[in-house]
C-alpha cells in the first residue's frame, strides 16, 4: 500500500476513533475539553502505528518517476473535477434523511445535557441508527462552535466523496495506470455517485469503510497491521448503519481463512471487538428497536415463496443498474467478458459485491414494509453502498489480468 493510501486508511480509522470517543464522552458525562485532547492523543498514536513501517513488497511497487508524475497529475485532475461537480450537484442542506435524521442527530449530540432526547424522535426519526456519522459531525461542530451551521456536514460529505476514488485510484494505478484512469473517470462522470455521496447520508461513509476493509485485507497476510485494520473497518461498518452488520458479516465470512486462522485470531478478535463493543454499548443505551426487526415476524419469511415479490425486486434492481450505472454497467459487462476470454473466475472482491447485493435483495423480498414504498425510498442508496467496491474490484481484476495495453507498475502483492 502506498504512503498516500496509508493516510487514507488512517483518515477512515480516525473517523471511527473520533466518533467512538465522542459517544463515550457523552455517555460518561465528561467535559468536552477533556474529549478533545483524548481524541488528539488517540489519533497521534493511531497514525504512528499505521502509517509507519511499510513492508518491502509495498515499497517495491512504485514505478518510474515519470509514471509517478503522470499518475499524480491525473489524480489531481480527478479530484479537481469532483471538487467542482460535487458542490454543483449536491442537494442544498443534503437530502431528506440528512436533515430529518443524520444532521438532526448530530445537532442533538452537540448538547451534552440533552443528547438522549434524540431517542424520543421515534416517528420516522430512526434513533436506533448507529452514531459513526452524527457523532463525528457533532464533535467538529462542538470543536468549531457551529452546532447550528450546515458547512461542517457538507465539508465532511465532500471529504468522503473524494476520499473514496482517491483510495481506489491509488490501489489500481500501482498495477495499471490506464485502468486506474478509466475507473477514476467513472467516479467523476457518474451522477449516481456524486449525488449520493453528497446527500450527507451515512451511506457514503459506510461505502468508504467497506472499501477500506476490502483494500486492507489484500495486504493482511504481508502485514498484520492491515489484518487488524480490516477487522476494525468491518466493525465500523456496523457502527455506521444497521445494515452494515450484513456487509460486515458477509465480508468476514468470505475472508474467514484470513481472519480466523489460528495465527490470525489473536489479531482479529481484539481489533473487531473494539468497534463492536461501542456498538453494543450504544444498543444497550438506545431504548428503541429497529423498525424492520420490530415489525418482522415469522410470517415475513413466507414472502420467500411469493414469486411476484422476487420479480418486483429483481426488476427494480435491474432498473437501478441500467439507469443509474449509466457508464459503469458497460465496464462491468466488459469485465465479465474478459473473465470468460481469460478463462478466470471473478475475484473474491467482486464476489463480495454480488453476495452483498443478493443479501439486500432478500431483505426486500421479506420486508414487512410496503414493498413498492420500501424499494423506492432505500434500494438505490443500499446499492450505492456497494458501488465503490464494485469499481475497485473490477479495476483491480482487469489490472491484474496483464493485458498488453499500457503502463503497468510495480508488483502485485499476495491477493487473498
Amino acid at each position: 500500500m502506498s504512503e498516500r493510501n496509508r493516510y487514507m486508511i488512517f483518515a477512515g480509522m480516525g473517523i471511527g476513533c473520533i466518533s467512538s470517543i465522542y459517544f463515550l464522552y457523552l455517555l460518561m458525562g465528561l467535559p468536552f475539553w477533556l474529549a478533545v485532547p483524548l481524541a488528539a492523543a488517540a489519533l497521534f498514536a493511531l497514525g504512528r502505528w499505521l502509517i509507519t513501517g511499510a513492508t518491502v513488497s509495498e515499497v517495491q511497487a512504485s514505478g518510474t518517476e515519470k509514471q509517478q508524475w503522470i499518475s499524480l497529475v491525473v489524480l489531481a485532475a480527478g479530484v479537481a473535477a469532483l471538487a467542482i461537480t460535487g458542490p454543483a450537484m449536491a442537494p442544498k442542506y443534503g437530502g431528506w434523511d440528512a436533515w430529518t435524521i443524520w444532521n438532526l442527530h448530530a445537532r442533538t449530540l452537540t448538547d451534552a445535557e440533552n443528547w438522549r432526547k434524540m431517542f424520543q424522535n421515534v416517528a420516522n426519526g430512526h434513533p436506533d441508527y448507529p452514531l459513526a456519522l452524527p457523532a463525528t459531525l457533532a464533535f467538529f461542530m462542538r470543536l468549531f462552535s457551529s452546532a447550528d451551521g450546515y458547512m461542517i456536514p457538507f465539508v465532511f460529505s465532500m471529504f468522503v466523496a473524494i476520499s473514496v476514488p482517491v483510495l481506489v485510484y491509488g490501489e489500481i494505478e500501482r498495477r495499471s495506470l490506464p485502468v486506474a484512469v478509466v475507473i477514476l473517470a467513472l467516479f467523476v462522470v457518474e451522477a449516481y455517485y456524486i449525488i449520493n455521496s453528497t446527500t450527507q447520508y451515512a451511506d457514503a461513509l459506510l461505502s468508504f469503510f467497506l472499501l477500506c476493509a476490502v483494500v486492507c485485507v489484500q495486504y493482511a497476510r504481508d502485514n498484520k497491521k492491515y489484518l487488524m485494520a480490516a477487522a476494525v473497518f468491518a466493525g465500523l461498518c456496523v457502527w455506521t448503519k444497521n445494515e452494515g452488520a450484513i456487509l460486515a458479516g458477509i465480508f468476514m465470512v468470505l475472508y474467514a481463512p484470513v481472519f480466523f486462522s489460528r495465527a490470525a485470531l489473536r489479531y482479529t478478535l481484539p481489533a473487531i471487538a473494539v468497534p463492536l463493543l461501542v456498538v453494543f454499548v450504544f444498543k444497550l443505551v438506545c431504548p428503541v428497536q429497529n423498525d424492520l426487526v420490530q415489525e418482522a415476524g415469522s410470517g415475513t419469511m413466507g414472502f420467500l415463496l411469493h414469486g411476484e415479490r422476487w420479480t418486483t425486486v429483481f426488476n427494480f434492481f435491474a432498473d437501478v443498474f441500467n439507469q443509474r450505472f449509466a457508464y459503469s454497467r458497460w465496464i462491468v459487462a466488459a469485465y465479465l467478458v474478459l473473465c470468460v476470454v481469460k478463462k478466470r473466475l471473478p475475484s473474491k472482491r467482486f464476489l463480495l459485491v454480488v453476495v452483498c447485493a443478493f443479501a439486500y435483495f432478500l431483505v426486500y423480498v421479506v420486508t414487512p414494509k410496503d414493498l413498492a414504498w420500501h424499494l423506492s425510498t432505500s434500494a438505490e442508496r443500499l446499492l450505492f453502498q456497494l458501488f465503490p467496491v464494485m469499481l475497485y474490484a473490477v479495476g483491480m481484476d482487469v489490472a491484474e489480468m496483464g493485458l498488453p495495453w499500457g503502463i503497468t507498475t510495480g508488483k502485485t502483492q499476495h491477493v487473498v
